[in-house]
């Protein structure tokens, strides 16, 4: 019995229940909107790249522990879109990250940003995907 008292089962169950979700929300975009349930303030529908790295880097570990190529393919989508469209030193206004297109406070106005957790999750992401992948990269 795991500590929180669900079990493996249970530990199963949500693993794959998040994937479904996440799956959901960003195979149509490529990227995931800031809120799950309410992708559009006032008509903008705000993505977030930081929620697609923090989602990358969460599949690629179930992959990693359940051995599951799904959520590995779904991982590497995920930051496949990440690095087609979201790097922060690409694009008309270049921001000084590694991704771009954070969403921080879109209430609040802080939206379309670098974010250092976005950057922190796409490398965690890449770090597990890498050796996975069984890649090398040129320095």
């Amino acid at each position: 019995m795991h500590s929180l008292g669900i079990g493996l089962r249970g530990c199963c169950t949500c693993a794959h229940g998040t994937h479904l979700l996440l799956i959901r929300c960003s195979s149509a975009t490529s990227s995931l909107f800031r809120d799950f349930d309410v992708p559009a303030d006032g008509g903008q529908a705000w993505k977030d790249s930081s929620a697609a790295a923090i989602a990358a880097s969460g599949l690629a570990r179930l992959g990693q522990l359940t051995g599951s190529q799904n959520y590995t393919d779904a991982a590497a989508a995920l930051v496949a879109a990440l690095a087609e469209g979201y790097l922060g030193w690409e694009g008309p206004q270049p921001v000084e990250a590694l991704l771009r297109n954070g969403a921080f406070s879109v209430p609040g106005g802080h939206h379309s940003t670098g974010l250092i957790w976005g950057d922190w999750y796409l490398l965690d992401a890449l770090s597990q995907l890498l050796p996975v992948a069984n890649a090398t990269c040129a320095q």
